[in-house]
């Protein structure tokens, strides 16, 4: 059985994020990128419905932000929220029912059918549950194993559930 004692901090929540990555954020950007050009252009030669494209910059600009939130602000957020709620290390054990998991002296279990997927990603375990929870593992921070032998037994259990980034 695998154990895993975890203290949150901002890098698990900055792994959270990479996990919760999808192929189309990358389009997104594209489409974000061409659309502030095309009207920072029109707003430059002049265009006949300027409000357009200051709605489309200021869209634009929003986005961005955003996205900055979601990479420095909240992770900083989260670990604080979290260490005021979690009294000390968070205890994981992986075993064939599924993942145990004790906080502040209480236990619950979570069965695989319960995890949406796992994601491996930058050297941190997300586990993903259906119900829009999530608990990140780094390597450094098993117990009774090592990262390869985590991987092996989530690539048995989970299928195609499981992914590594």
């Amino acid at each position: 059985m695998l154990t895993a004692d975890v203290i949150y901090t901002e890098k698990h929540f900055l792994c959270y994020a990479k996990a919760q990555r999808q192929p189309t954020d990358l389009i997104w950007n594209i489409v974000l990128v061409v659309c502030t050009v095309y009207s920072v252009y029109g707003l430059i030669r002049g265009t006949k419905y300027p409000i357009l494209d200051v709605l489309i910059i200021l869209c634009a600009l929003y986005a961005v932000i955003q996205r900055i939130r979601a990479r420095f602000i909240l992770p900083k957020q989260c670990a604080k929220k979290q260490a005021q709620l979690v009294h000390g290390a968070m205890h994981f054990l992986f075993a064939e029912e599924g993942v145990a998991v004790r906080v502040n002296q209480a236990d619950d279990l979570y069965r695989w059918e319960e995890l949406r997927r796992v994601v491996y990603v930058d050297h941190c375990f997300c586990i993903l549950l259906k119900n829009q929870g999530a608990f990140m593992i780094m390597e450094d921070e098993l117990q009774d194993g090592t990262a390869e032998e985590l991987t092996a037994f989530l690539r048995q259990t989970l299928g195609k559930r499981f992914v590594c980034k």
